[in-house]
């Protein structure tokens, strides 16, 4: 595997239990031959060509950012197959957040729970103001990646109930322990004597063990007492923890209390030498290697009762087990000091027993998340933490932009130029000239448009119904509306649906809009948007529905063209199109080449087409209990199972409006509980024997490009079933299509390699007659193979000839991906092929040439290889 592990601690640079992990982790997986590289946001300099050191940061949000810069460096140097991200402070939130961007989309991004933030400050007692951002920021990092590591079952319960992490992308897998620490034989010294092992901080519990021992030392004067671990900062004091544990001693017990340096490993015996008991006080932990060294090196044990500690700590381990409350401690260290035969017990008892930290690594971890849920959750997270830095409003900003508003526009904007420059970086944010024209072109095109409507002439049979519903959206409702207005397409009519709006804002748009021609109102309760959309198709005339969201708009060709489309395709029930993203995002959004079988698992259709209401009276419209969002993909597979077809305009015709948490973005984030809902509607055409059959029409894994000579004993070797068969120059013979019958494999007849390729609809390719597979299972697991190498084109020989192919690589010489892998061993090329990337030009999977400066997010045009287990 080759692995990045993202971090702020790495001996030597920053020492702490998380660096300590890494590095053990790191030498543990290089010695497999695991290729490990590594990101430190720390300061200082090492001299490793894998370790890449990007300095510290005052900000977490920015530390965050050049982490994700650094990470996405190295892949694009070298794909990865896992990217390792630390908990606190959120390292892993901008890689996250912006997969796409730092091109991550693909690579598996994973969190370990080391212990976050939000985690100490609540088991210190600590407030979270004014450290809400970097909180937020670990929480949504959680939520987003595709899988969070913990160190055993009992965490895994509590990073489950306490942060919403669901078990299936909660992965056990246990830190790497010290190798170098040596069981020593357990020789407690003529004093007794207490060690406190550990880092001293509050969340160590280094304060409350203070608070418990000082009684005990009043009342025993043989007592000692010494802490060995590296110091710490206090997060109530703000200043070192040592020093404030010094001045809780009392000045005639001093002289018992000693402060040492952490113990390295090889020394740990040593260090521990004369010890009765020790004592690792923390008040919350994930795994604590210090006590589990402490066991290892043979000492009797005395922790809290954590989770971190359920499953390798009680008696029979080594190890007491208090309360947690200081009271509970002091009595258990008294107890156990007037126990000397306890305490031998204690040591001499086996230590925890313990799984491979590596195995974590061996097994499959869970796939990166679907598209649109990284989508979702990346928008949900990005507003959230944007939300919690937000400051409230200086009230000179206030006055600033109400003058811009009120100046005639010379003059405003006059005075932005003249304005100092340092009263304008001053004041950007707050009263930006290009945002007031902006607001003031806005509210020029709506007059334009109520003056266009006042002179148009109402059309009795209109062809098109744009039904608009409309909950507590009244400051956009405007908008769509003219969109519809500046059509070059006239026959048309708009249906508004109040869906329950309750706010005076919205109520007086809608009531406004009711006043111009062409426009129908429906009002009702708020029954959500499927009930809404169904209420103005109730109402609509027209022969097409168009459903038009309140805060949305249509380019002005969008009818003319949209229309057409379903004039020349009679049994198409819709026509769908590109869109423009707007407000909070400026993008292109390109949807992938329609596959039924791949729209069964994820919607390549925006919700705003041209709907043929004949089409969508025949399956009763929209599915009104469909409440959590996906009610127009569970229509489109509702039309599609049906029968009828769709058309696919791939040309951006519909603008859609991306800002604030909206019903769009929580549906995406929840993708697959959504897809759930669909597939429990739709039982049969989702049922394994169903999915199997429409995936070898529509997307089968392989499709075998045969020459005219090939016989069916060169393909019935393969045991891969879900394959297509394509014959190249000349009708198959009756034993190749007896055989393709048998296996139920489709097949086709090409004239040559290139009618053979764009006929093809494998997820993978590979000319069955110059490649010669070792044994029958090589095609399968070459297929997997480039299933889990998201990043690779194709399965080569060390000669460079290629095996398998995929089948983007071979239509688009755009295609993402950058390398072959090596898969030598299954098969063995005996033919020059005419297959080569990028040779075979489809335009629907090319990204065509498109006039826009905005940033193009195009929906990737493969979905699973096989056919999804979750399912």
């Amino acid at each position: 595997m080759n692995i990045i592990f993202a971090t702020t601690e790495l001996p030597p640079l920053e020492a702490g239990g998380a660096g300590y992990l890494v590095a053990r982790l790191r030498s543990q997986l290089q010695a497999q031959g695991h290729r490990v590289r590594v990101v430190v946001a720390a300061d200082g300099r090492v001299e490793d060509p894998d370790v890449v050191v990007i300095g510290s940061f005052a900000d977490h949000l920015e530390r965050s950012k050049a982490v994700a810069e650094a990470v996405a460096g190295l892949v694009r140097e070298e794909s990865a197959d896992l990217i390792e991200f630390q908990d606190f402070y959120g390292t892993g939130f901008a890689a996250l957040a912006d997969r796409d961007r730092y091109g991550l989309t693909n690579t598996r991004l994973a969190i370990r729970f080391h212990g976050p933030m939000s985690s100490i400050l609540d088991a210190i007692g600590h407030p979270h103001s004014g450290h809400e951002v970097v909180l937020e920021m670990e929480w949504r990092a959680f939520d987003m990646a595709d899988a969070v590591l913990v160190p055993s079952a009992a965490m895994a319960d509590h990073v489950a109930s306490s942060f919403g992490v669901s078990r299936d992308r909660l992965i056990i897998a246990e830190p790497a322990r010290s190798e170098a620490i040596e069981r020593v034989a357990f020789s407690p010294g003529p004093r007794p004597q207490l060690v406190v092992y550990g880092k001293r901080a509050e969340v160590k519990g280094s304060l409350s063990f203070m608070d418990a021992v000082i009684p005990l030392l009043e009342s025993r004067s043989d007592l000692e007492v010494r802490f060995i671990g590296s110091d710490d900062w206090s997060w109530a004091e703000d200043r070192s923890v040592t020093e404030i544990l010094l001045e809780r001693i009392p000045g005639e017990l001093s002289d018992r209390v000693a402060f040492e340096a952490m113990a390295q490993p090889g020394e740990l015996g040593a260090r521990l030498a004369g010890a009765w008991l020790v004592v690792v006080p923390s008040l919350f932990e994930t795994f604590c290697l210090a006590a589990h060294e402490v066991r290892a090196a043979g000492l009797p044990l005395l922790v809290a009762d954590l989770d971190a500690y359920r499953g390798f700590f009680d008696e029979a381990t080594g190890a007491v087990i208090y309360d947690g409350s200081v009271l509970g401690l002091r009595r258990a260290m008294d107890e156990l000091l007037a126990d000397p035969q306890r305490l031998a017990a204690l040591a001499a008892a086996p230590g925890p027993v313990y799984a491979d930290p590596l195995e974590a690594y061996r097994s499959p971890l869970p796939a990166p998340r679907h598209p649109q849920s990284q989508s979702g959750l990346a928008t949900l997270a990005t507003q959230s933490v944007a939300a919690t830095s937000k400051k409230a409003e200086p009230t000179v900003h206030t006055v600033l932009r109400r003058a811009l508003r009120i100046l005639p526009r010379p003059v405003a904007g006059l005075a932005m130029r003249v304005v100092p420059q340092s009263i304008k970086d001053r004041f950007r944010d707050a009263a930006s000239w290009p945002a007031e024209e902006a607001r003031r072109a806005r509210v020029g095109r709506h007059e334009r448009v109520r003056r266009l409507a006042a002179t148009m002439p109402g059309v009795e049979q209109p062809d098109v119904s744009i039904v608009i519903p409309c909950y507590e959206q009244g400051q956009w409702l405007m908008d769509a509306i003219a969109s519809v207005y500046e059509q070059t397409y006239d026959s048309w009519e708009i249906i508004v649906v109040d869906d329950g709006s309750t706010t005076a804002e919205t109520i007086g748009a809608i009531d406004a809009a009711a006043e111009l021609p062409r426009v129908g109102l429906v009002r009702q309760e708020n029954r959500g948007l499927a009930a809404a959309r169904n209420a103005g198709i109730a109402m609509a005339k027209g022969r097409y529905i168009v459903p038009l969201d309140a805060d949305d708009e249509l380019e002005p060709d969008f009818l003319d063209e949209m229309v057409a489309a379903l004039d020349d395709n009679p049994r198409a029930a819709f026509a769908h199109c590109w869109a423009e993203l707007y407000g909070d995002v400026s993008e292109l959004w390109v949807t992938r080449p329609f596959n039924l079988y791949q729209m069964l698992l994820s919607n390549s259709v925006v919700g705003c087409v041209v709907l043929r209401q004949e089409a969508l009276a025949s399956v009763g419209g929209y599915d009104e209990t469909m409440v959590n969002g996906n009610e127009d993909w569970e229509l489109w597979v509702r039309l599609l199972l049906a029968g009828w077809l769709q058309v696919d305009v791939r040309r951006p015709l519909f603008r859609y409006r991306r800002l604030g948490t909206s019903m769009s973005t929580r549906t995406e984030a929840r993708f697959e509980a959504g897809r759930m809902e669909i597939v429990e509607r739709h039982r049969d055409a989702y049922s394994p024997e169903a999915l199997v059959t429409m995936k070898r029409g529509w997307y089968p894994a392989v499709s075998l490009i045969c020459g005219p000579t090939l016989t069916a004993s060169a393909l019935e070797v393969h045991d891969l079933d879900d394959c297509e068969a394509i014959v190249v120059g000349g009708e198959p013979d009756e034993k190749l299509q007896a055989l393709c019958r048998t296996r139920g494999w489709p097949l086709r007849v090409a004239a040559d390699a290139e009618g053979a390729v764009a006929m093809s609809r494998g997820k993978y390719v590979t000319d069955a007659a110059a490649v010669r597979w070792a044994h029958g299972d090589s095609l399968l697991q070459a297929a997997m193979a480039l299933e889990d190498e998201l990043g690779a084109f194709a399965i080569a020989t060390d000669e460079d000839e290629v095996l398998l192919w995929r089948r983007w690589a071979l239509v688009a010489g755009d295609s993402p991906h950058h390398k072959a892998i090596p898969g030598g061993e299954l098969g063995v090329v005996v033919a020059e092929s005419p297959l080569a990337r990028g040779a075979f030009a489809d335009p629907a999977w090319e990204l065509p040439p498109i006039q826009t400066n905005l940033p193009i997010h195009r929906q990737s045009p493969e979905v699973e290889g096989f056919v999804p287990s979750v399912l």
